[in-house]
């Protein structure tokens, strides 16, 4: 715990902090295991560049570390159910043959508060490999964290999915994609590809947009129109092909409908200190900027759930809603946000569970 006597605020608690981590074995055989994206492994981490950890995110999917080698080393992890922004990590220290552990706990600015740390910290002696540190961690999941007293089963239409291919109808126009699969095309290809296949099959369809991929602000109605569309949905599960309907929340772009018809603008994106928006960098070449959004304002998810209500309306059984939890906790200054100032905190993985929830209960 921090007493804060000042009127600053504290952005970050590193705790436990742990100096001196020297190699745990010779010529790159001592590895870090970070829960990041699909996992990955730093070899030699005393003199490498190492992977971030950004929980919640795709980037800390998962609130653990192991420093292993031969089968030993050391595991740390934070037993938190709640969300928490955190850094869990460990840092190579320039020049020097050893490693930092500095797990950074984000809290809210809230000049003149006392901090502390809401949920227990473990850091310890481990033996054993990577995937008995994931044991490790799944056995605290199950016998104290989010499945304490229930028993975990897959949801049926887990059960029923082999595989999920990713296609694109359209490139709203302006960036620098042009390759496009009309609805006839996505019907007869992915058909055709689940047939050669022979297993359980489902699609994550982009593009149907009103204007093309990303849709950032504009998604309904379809670019073709609703009544493709409901045929392209209907066509696919006729097949036992499952579509998913693809929106991303977390930016708006300058350039669309919906941004261009917001009579007060300045209270939906996410900002700096300052007041700026702040950009969101896309990268494919468009000639008005997207801005960064937050997908738990209700302002914004009332716009994107009424696109989740019209794709439900013609058919589609399975939503996606990207960016959440790839994106970490948004770093939003808006003083017209109802949220605390900062990144940390747990507001936002609480709204957006219970966002999640209410998603569910509506629509099955």
């Amino acid at each position: 715990q921090i007493d804060n006597r000042g009127e600053r605020a504290v952005k970050r608690m590193i705790c436990p902090y742990v100096t001196g981590v020297t190699a745990l074995g010779e010529d790159g055989t001592d590895a870090l295991y970070v829960p990041s994206r699909m996992g990955r492994k730093d070899s030699d981490p005393t003199t490498s560049n190492l992977d971030v950890h950004r929980y919640p995110s795709g980037f800390g999917t998962m609130q653990f570390v192991a420093y292993l080698a031969d089968e030993r080393g050391i595991y740390a992890a934070a037993e938190d159910t709640e969300g928490y922004a955190k850094r869990l990590e460990f840092v190579e220290i320039e020049d020097q043959p050893f490693m930092e552990y500095r797990p950074a706990h984000l809290v809210p600015y809230q000049p003149g508060e006392d901090i502390s740390i809401p949920y227990p910290m473990t850091l310890g002696v481990h033996q054993g490999n990577w995937m008995t540190a994931c044991d490790r961690y799944r056995n605290w999941v199950e016998s104290e964290g989010w499945l304490e007293n229930t028993e975990p089963r897959p949801a049926q239409w887990y059960s029923r999915q082999g595989v999920s291919y990713e296609i694109n109808s359209y490139y709203r126009p302006g960036g620098d994609y042009d390759r496009s699969y009309p609805f006839d095309e996505v019907r007869s290809f992915v058909s055709s590809l689940a047939d050669r296949l022979g297993i359980p099959f489902g699609t994550e369809w982009n593009g149907w947009h009103t204007y093309g991929y990303p849709g950032a602000g504009d998604w309904w109605p379809p670019k073709e129109g609703i009544a493709e569309y409901r045929q392209t949905v209907e066509s696919l599960q006729t097949a036992e092909i499952e579509p998913s309907a693809w929106i991303n929340p977390t930016r708006v772009y300058a350039g669309s409908d919906y941004w261009r018809g917001l009579s007060d603008p300045d209270r939906l994106p996410i900002t700096v200190r300052d007041g700026e928006y702040r950009p969101y960098d896309f990268g494919i070449g468009y000639d008005e900027e997207f801005y960064q959004t937050s997908a738990s304002q209700p302002q914004w998810q009332a716009h994107y759930s009424s696109a989740f209500d019209r794709v439900s309306e013609a058919g589609v059984r399975h939503f996606e809603l990207d960016g959440f939890p790839w994106q970490w906790v948004p770093n939003c200054w808006n003083s017209d946000h109802d949220h605390p100032d900062g990144k940390g905190g747990k507001w936002h993985p609480t709204r957006m569970r219970q966002y999640l929830s209410s998603l569910r209960d509506k629509h099955g």
